[in-house]
């Protein structure tokens, strides 16, 4: 990546500060170059784990990107297609309960066709005695690759094919279930709306998943830990269960609290600012990173448009660099001028 590709021509910038220094990448994707995942001094070794996982996919079949490395970063190519994500959303707005659940039922087979089937349980599953093979339903199987990045948001579809994208993580011997576990979780943790339509306890049911809840949120937990540095393992955590009742107060208690205060969107907007300023002034522009990385696309790109590009210029700065803007950055406003000049 040039210099050009690290200013204006960046069109979305991602960073990943809550991970451990050895997992961190910053993907960048940029008008010329696509989509590139950089790694600093100590994570070049999980570009090769990416790669590596892609390759066993490809070879197994499956409808991937194509990724290369070269000087500690790795590109892939662009994907055309809807999100299946999107194509998720679009299909829970249609009210169409079958359609749903043959959605669902698509990318289930996608996660079983990924691997060959192991006759052994990962260690973690044993160390349990509350969970055992014969707990596994009979349209269930161990994977002995289990490719838990197969999640939806890593997922484009094209003339109804799937395109899987950014394979970083691999366990061995874990149940497909767990896989298809983590795609629901994540989806309806993020839209809570889409409880409306199929009951999150339901759709578990549906595949003979409820009985292992408990045990997969210990995995996804335990996964979380290992990757994750300790500032934000208790934010994950707190999102390893699912109550509707704190979700619907919490919803009553957020549409009363703008009806009081009679917010606009100019008051949102500002809002984010603050935010922002006040984590920069009493804290460090590495915590103002991670609450970023906490916001949607939408939110950053109509509030704090200027962030991104920052965040990928201080991120391949030098220590002393980092160190003269932390003391010189003090709110957004500094951050516009600080952009404003490289130009």
């Amino acid at each position: 990546m040039n210099d050009s590709d690290s200013h204006d021509n960046i069109l979305f910038a991602a960073a990943t500060p809550f991970k451990k220094k050895e997992y961190q990448l910053t993907t960048v994707y940029s008008k010329k170059n696509g989509y590139c995942k950089l790694a600093n001094k100590n994570s070049t070794p999980f570009l090769y784990n990416i790669k590596n996982n892609h390759d066993l996919l490809q070879e197994r079949g499956l409808n991937i990107s194509d990724v290369s490395i070269y000087n500690d970063h790795l590109t892939s190519e662009y994907v055309n297609g809807i999100s299946l994500t999107q194509q998720l959303l679009n299909t829970y707005k249609s009210n169409n309960i079958k359609k749903i659940y043959d959605l669902w039922d698509k990318i289930y087979t996608e996660i079983k066709s990924s691997s060959d089937t192991s006759l052994l349980l990962n260690d973690i599953f044993n160390s349990n005695e509350s969970f055992c093979i014969s707990d596994l339903d009979d349209n269930d199987k161990i994977l002995k690759l289990g490719f838990i990045d197969m999640v939806h948001k890593n997922c484009f579809i094209n003339d109804n094919k799937f395109i899987w994208i950014d394979q970083e993580w691999c366990l061995h011997n874990i149940p497909a279930s767990f896989v298809l576990f983590y795609n629901i979780c994540e989806l309806y943790i993020s839209n809570t709306w889409i409880n409306s339509i199929i009951k999150y306890n339901d759709i578990l049911k549906h595949y003979n998943i409820d009985k292992n809840k408990e045990c997969y949120i210990n995995l996804r937990t335990t996964f979380f830990n290992t990757v994750l540095n300790p500032y934000t393992i208790n934010n994950y955590n707190c999102l390893s269960t699912f109550n509707d009742n704190n979700i619907n107060d919490n919803i009553n208690y957020l549409t009363n609290k703008i009806k009081k205060d009679n917010k606009t969107i100019s008051n949102i907007k500002n809002e984010t600012i603050n935010n922002i300023n006040g984590i920069i002034q009493n804290q460090s522009l590495n915590d103002m990173i991670i609450y970023v990385n906490s916001l949607t696309n939408n939110t950053i790109i109509s509030d704090i448009p200027a962030i991104p590009e920052f965040i990928v210029l201080y991120l391949n700065s030098s220590e002393s660099d980092k160190e003269y803007l932390n003391t010189n950055i003090r709110n957004y406003d500094d951050i516009i001028a600080f952009i404003n000049k490289r130009h």
